[in-house]
């Protein structure tokens, strides 16, 4: 960060995800998160934290930092890609195949809890392949309980999905 930047605002935080996460820019916002975290605990630990273990700056800076690594990794996964005709995705096209992986993931993260629940001969196991059958016949129409477009000025518009069912 230079010196004649201001530095980030909580007020109106943006987080640098262009560019390597360790940044000056994003360092101080990082600081910043952990002196918000810390003043809550302060503020409420004897209400809402008191059976909460006092943690350390740098183990909430860790979270801190392993939380923004996951959000610039969502992020650039989501950045618009160059087809094989040349032509760059449209907000739509990149919704359509993060849905389908979305979907795939909620069916292997079943498929795995079916493989546990195998293995440790639990008598649950029949509630998670049920719940994976009905995930299969829903499709990805029914999982979803919102449908999302993006609008002339590039926003995300939210509707509600009104199931036959519902």
């Amino acid at each position: 960060m230079d010196d004649d930047e201001k530095g980030p605002d909580l007020e109106d935080l943006h987080i640098d995800l262009r560019h390597k996460l360790m940044s000056n820019w994003n360092k101080a916002i990082i600081k910043l998160m952990v002196e918000v975290v810390r003043h809550y605990w302060e503020e409420d630990k004897d209400d809402k934290f008191e059976s909460l273990t006092e943690r350390s700056n740098d183990y909430i800076q860790e979270l801190v930092i392993q939380r923004l690594e996951h959000l610039r990794w969502i992020w650039r996964k989501a950045q618009p890609k160059v087809k094989e005709d040349g032509e760059v995705e449209c907000p739509s096209e990149i919704e359509e195949w993060m849905a389908i992986e979305r979907d795939n993931a909620e069916k292997e993260t079943l498929q795995r809890m079916i493989s546990i629940k195998k293995d440790q001969g639990a008598k649950d196991r029949f509630i998670w392949e049920w719940l994976l059958h009905v995930i299969e016949l829903l499709g990805e129409g029914g999982m979803s309980s919102d449908e999302s477009e993006v609008d002339a000025a590039g926003q995300v518009v939210y509707r509600v999905n009104a199931m036959p069912w519902r």
